[in-house]
């Protein structure tokens, strides 16, 4: 990355773990800057109230631009005549996130870009009316930094949900240079963010293209055993071709001429879910794993809930102990996620998961597979309901299929599976790995454009050279797939 020059002169912030500002640059208690002040405008429509349109707490957290602008799919609410005048919102405008479920993730702010006719605030959010003038661009950066953020994290309190006071938001810290290096700051950041973000939204495209690649590999070798450019044969030699036949199920399609497809529930021993009572965690000693637990086809143990020994044993004596070569799927939330237990572990389930026991003739990695593949995510998806929290139940899981063949095929597929879907995972993670960098390298622009530790005032806008990954620039997606293929 280039270096940017720093200023002649500097002053001391006042801010400790800030350190040092631009000699000619001030700072500012937020309460300095401006007016705060909540709403009481909700979700509802009464009839004898005028219909408005509302700024939700989804329309700024998450909002990837930090502005706010008109548009014709906002919350129709209505308010009261107080509140139209007292929440209508105006351009300058800044909107805060006063709560969330964790510390580090609270006081998160857009600003209002343009008119918004007959639109208001939600009780959810927290508005700052500026007194002062500020350069409606900077205001995206004034608070949307690090040091600000972090500043907030510690503020916030609370046990369920974390929230921050009025106080917390009047009593920040803020640094304003000259308007006219604020104009020249918002609009380097402009740009420069504007280049990371178009960086991270292509990596994470391509993350989405390899998890699908990924799962295509997986499905065709467990329904057709295609291995790379070839495919199996009943002899477990590669060949250029072989027979297909009709699985007689839609959803799954053709297979293999020489594979069979079975009810899932006749090649295991057991179909069993977990608890469907809440575990007694006083003196917890046991693992006790639910879905959440379930993570990148592993088990967090260090985080998971712990059970008492009585429940521990009362839910061993209902069958919610996995033991190894079983395989665990999950069943609510985030249906279809998969973990083999490869070791004994003394642990317990929730009712959101589900305990698969194959039979001698499946091979537990091969059916771990095949429960990842399109032709059996498909079949959970046709079962599933509910709208915010899908559900799949046993007895449907139980009716869902499964394509087999031999043993001995089943661990050439899982053997080349192994291989491909780890080549597959390690590209995965260095994009993921890339991804966080240049987001640490965005977090830590912003924080030094704002706290004046990098004279911009004569930052020619370039190419963008310094996003540049020598070493991935040319490669196109098609090439990163072949490095697998």
């Amino acid at each position: 990355m280039r270096e940017y020059k720093r200023y002649d002169e500097y002053k001391d912030s006042g801010v400790e773990w800030i350190g040092k500002i631009p000699k000619d640059w001030k700072s500012f208690k937020a309460r300095r800057l401006g007016f705060f002040s909540t709403s009481g405008v909700n979700k509802k429509i009464n009839e004898d109230e005028k219909k408005v349109n509302l700024i939700n707490y989804t329309d700024v957290y998450g909002n990837k631009s930090k502005e706010i602008k008109y548009k014709d799919d906002y919350m129709l609410v209505s308010a009261n005549k107080n509140q139209l005048v007292k929440n209508k919102l105006k351009v300058g405008d800044v909107l805060f996130t006063p709560s969330s479920e964790t510390a580090d993730d609270i006081g998160h702010s857009a600003i209002i870009k343009e008119k918004l006719p007959n639109t208001l605030y939600s009780y959810h959010l927290v508005r700052m009316e500026f007194e002062k003038k500020v350069d409606l661009n900077y205001k995206k950066y004034l608070f949307n930094n690090y040091y600000v953020l972090r500043y907030f994290e510690m503020k916030a309190s609370g046990t369920t949900r974390m929230t921050l006071g009025l106080d917390d938001f009047k009593n920040v810290v803020v640094f304003l240079p000259p308007k006219s290096e604020q104009q020249k700051i918002a609009s380097f950041l402009d740009q420069k963010t504007a280049k990371i973000d178009e960086i991270i939204n292509k990596k994470e495209t391509l993350i989405d293209h390899l998890e699908k690649y990924k799962k295509s590999v997986i499905t065709e070798a467990v329904t057709k055993g295609k291995l790379r450019n070839k495919y199996i044969d009943e002899d477990g030699e590669l060949v250029d071709q072989i027979e297909i036949k009709d699985s007689g199920i839609k959803i799954i399609g053709k297979i293999s001429n020489f594979f069979d497809i079975s009810k899932i529930k006749l090649k295991m021993k057991n179909i069993t879910d977990g608890a469907h009572v809440s575990p007694d965690t006083e003196n917890g000693v046991y693992d006790f794993i639910s879905v959440t637990d379930l993570d990148k086809n592993k088990i967090d143990f260090e985080n998971c809930l712990k059970t008492s020994k009585k429940s521990y044993r009362n839910l061993v004596r209902n069958g919610c102990k996995p033991v190894k070569n079983d395989v665990l799927l999950s069943k609510d939330g985030t249906i279809g996620e998969t973990v083999i237990i490869e070791e004994n572990h003394d642990f317990v389930i929730a009712s959101s998961l589900i305990i698969l026991r194959p039979k001698k003739e499946i091979n537990s990695k091969f059916l771990n597979y095949f429960l990842k593949s399109n032709s059996y995510q498909n079949q959970l998806n046709m079962y599933s309901k509910g709208a915010a929290l899908k559900r799949v139940s046993i007895t449907n899981v139980s009716r869902t299929y499964i394509v087999f063949m031999d043993l001995e095929i089943q661990e050439l597929i899982v053997k080349f599976l192994d291989e491909i879907t780890t080549q597959i995972d390690i590209l995965i993670q260095k994009t993921k790995e890339s991804i966080e960098k240049y987001k640490e390298y965005k977090k830590s622009l912003i924080f030094e454009a704002v706290t004046g530790k990098i004279d911009l005032r004569d930052c020619e806008l370039e190419g963008g050279e310094e996003f540049v990954e020598h070493n991935n620039s040319r490669e196109t997606k098609r090439e990163r797939l072949s490095a697998v293929d």
